[in-house]
């Protein structure tokens, strides 16, 4: 296994630098509050919503009562701490309404190429289409660059006072995205004093240890609010194999071990149209070949995994409000986080993209044929290893207050940036790999400086192939967003039933995602996934107004009986207006029944990768109907179908997957949904 690499001494300058600038900002905050809050023994008694004015999520409405009718779930910080859970992304994800695909610490994405980021998906209609929230504003997304959804290695567990996941769409209240639900992260104010925690843990089987530790410290008076944090975190790998010995798949109706056609000796298509493959066993004869069969010569990719990637996260947070008067108060929230990942993959594999042809006539061909060299792994150099060093800051600054009783206003500006490196090793430089091809460059002296290499036949390779070969390769990129919010909220006029309660606001964002690829993958020389550069900018502006009339209250057969409507309006400079609306209906009948609907629009707008990433090569997953076909029933439909088509008897698939070119588009429109 692959320890995380020591970082450069320019990288830790970086990181000393970032963290003295929230030092210093900090500082000048606990200055402020400590020269405001110079009787901090007396603490008044507010409650949560009048020292932070935090909404309920799904509306932007104040209420006295925090209780929803709405299809909302808190998770407190009580649960949080009987939970166990040592990340926001392993509390999140253990949620029975997350689903899907969303990377985590157990797959991180690495065989799509990933970046080590984690993120929710709720109801399994994808990480994109759930807005994920801290206090209420947009986070920016996470990774190592150009990224699709906010990464929650970002968000330190410690400093969180409660989760609210709203399982509705809710576009008309907060904006794109909100398709599948909103997650509203909601940091804590009620701290006073000192409090520490250590923790630590492995799994049953005695490995995948983890430890946590953090500090939190806290004042409260009459004057503001503050709160530091700071966290650590770290966890070890998992070997897949000592889990699972092998990938599982179905055939003839049975779970059976699937393992890879890209074996280790080679396999082959020669110009008569058989395939074949390589010798497989290190050390034995060099040129001895057979035909291709998958039960006997594909590869277990598992010992080349992890079931648990290593990780290791630190985080540093203040938060903290500022009374200037009775109708004025300030506010502002910084974090600091870096990320340090790595995944192992199994040894790379060459003619997967670009095709290697090897003559008859060259020296290691022992077929007498012309052949293509369809797949060969290079077992020879070892697993990969991919690291990704991510630091994220988030700022926001803002003020707030209230206008004569009933009406209360906020504004804030925000900025939030993160920028990442991914590095892969091991990777073969397929310019290097036609050198050692081409008998007139290369040599078989010792000491050459083009050895020549033989592809067929595990343990063929000589270290001075593989170093001449085997290259580490680097991208960087980040995410930025920069935005201002300003909403007034209060009660309009009084009905029979109670209020009208009112809100509007506006919000202006606009986001920023680049990534550059190490320029081997730019050029198409690396035997990894393709890629051209992303950069690209999106600015939305947006109006909402939002109401709630009551209709009824303290009937016989309604306790209360209200009214919701919202509507909002958002501009985007790539493809111009969306209009979104929500109509609802609560019924409170006693206190322990209540009937709710709503009928809502949404909407997602593409995001900076898929308007402008650059062109990608990536491996899609595809099952073949027609594999193993002559084994299904006779009278089945896919049966006569592949029968039909001319598919020859015992056909399998090679690999579950298709090599596809991928990219942006940036006349791509908003997907809607009711």
């Amino acid at each position: 296994m692959a320890t995380l690499p020591k970082l450069s001494n320019s990288h830790i300058h970086n990181r000393k630098r970032h963290c003295l600038r929230l030092v210093v900002a900090c500082t000048c905050l606990i200055s402020q509050m400590l020269q405001a809050a110079s009787d901090s023994r007396e603490l008044l008694d507010m409650s949560l919503e009048e020292l932070l004015q935090v909404s309920v999520t799904g509306s932007h409405i104040k209420r006295a009562d925090t209780s929803s009718a709405k299809s909302l779930s808190v998770i407190d910080r009580e649960t949080i701490a009987r939970s166990g859970a040592t990340s926001t992304e392993i509390l999140l994800q253990r949620l029975a309404f997350s689903a899907g695909y969303a990377g985590n610490q157990t797959n991180a994405y690495w065989a799509a190429n990933g970046n080590g980021s984690t993120h929710v998906n709720l109801r399994g209609l994808g990480i994109g289409r759930t807005l994920v929230l801290l206090n209420g504003r947009r986070l920016a997304n996470g990774g190592t660059g150009a990224n699709a959804a906010v990464d929650l290695n970002s968000i330190s567990l410690t400093t969180i006072d409660r989760i609210e996941i709203l399982k509705d769409g809710a576009s008309a209240i907060y904006g794109a995205d909100a398709v599948a639900g909103v997650v509203n992260i909601i940091t804590r104010t009620d701290l006073v004093g000192v409090e520490a925690s250590v923790r630590a843990g492995e799994s049953f089987e005695g490995d995948g240890n983890n430890r946590s530790a953090d500090v939190s410290w806290g004042g409260n008076s009459e004057r503001g609010t503050l709160m530091f944090n700071l966290s650590h975190s770290a966890n070890d790998e998992v070997n897949m194999a000592d889990r699972a010995p092998c990938g599982l798949g179905e055939s003839d109706r049975q779970l059976i071990c699937v393992n890879s056609g890209n074996t280790i000796g080679g396999r082959a298509l020669l110009a008569d149209g058989q395939r074949v493959n390589f010798n497989q066993v290190l050390g034995g004869n060099g040129n001895f070949f057979e035909p291709y069969s998958a039960a006997k010569h594909n590869f277990n990719p598992n010992p080349y995994l992890n079931a648990v990637n290593p990780i290791e996260r630190t985080g540093l947070n203040g938060f903290g409000s500022l009374i200037m008067s009775n109708a004025l108060s300030a506010f502002a929230e910084l974090s600091y986080s870096e990320r340090h990942s790595q995944q192992l993959a199994s040894p790379g594999v060459i003619g997967l993209n670009r095709a290697i042809n090897i003559p008859a006539s060259n020296p290691t061909n022992p077929t007498g044929q012309d052949l293509l060299l369809q797949r060969r792994r290079l077992l020879e150099a070892g697993p990969r290893h991919f690291f990704q060093d991510v630091e994220s800051f988030d700022s926001v600054i803002g003020l707030k207050g209230n206008l004569q009783d009933n009406w209360d206003w906020s504004a804030a500006i925000d900025y939030r940036r993160n920028t990442g490196r991914n590095r892969e090793t091991n990777i073969a430089n397929l310019d290097r790999v036609d050198n050692t091809l081409n008998t007139s460059k290369c040599s078989n002296t010792q000491g050459a400086a083009i050895p020549c290499a033989d592809y067929l036949g595990y343990g063929d390779l000589t270290p001075a192939v593989i170093d001449y070969l085997m290259m580490t390769i680097q991208d960087k990129g980040g995410n930025e967003q920069k935005g201002f919010s300003a909403n007034i909220t209060g009660q309009a006029w009084e009905l029979n039933a109670g209020k009208v309660a009112v809100a509007a606001g506006l919000e202006i964002r606009a986001d920023h995602g680049w990534r550059e690829p190490d320029p081997m993958v730019v050029k198409g020389s690396a035997n990894t996934n393709m890629q051209k550069s992303t950069d690209g900018k999106l600015t939305a502006h947006e109006a909402f107004a939002e109401l709630n009339v009551p209709l009824l209250k303290q009937q016989a057969w309604a306790e209360s009986l209200s009214l919701s409507s919202a509507i909002r309006h958002s501009e985007y400079d790539l493809f111009g207006g969306v209009n979104n609306y929500k109509l609802g209906i609560n019924w409170q009948v006693v206190s322990e029944l209540n009937f709710h609907a709503n009928y809502a629009t949404a909407f997602r707008a593409p995001n900076v990768p898929e308007l402008f990433a650059g062109n990608f090569n990536q491996n899609l997953n595809a099952i073949d109907p027609c594999n193993n076909w002559d084994k299904l029933p006779a009278t089945s439909e896919t049966y006569r179908n592949c029968q039909a088509e001319g598919v020859p008897i015992g056909f399998q698939q090679l690999a579950p997957s298709i090599l596809t070119t991928l990219g942006g588009n940036t006349k791509l429109k908003p997907e809607r949904a009711k």
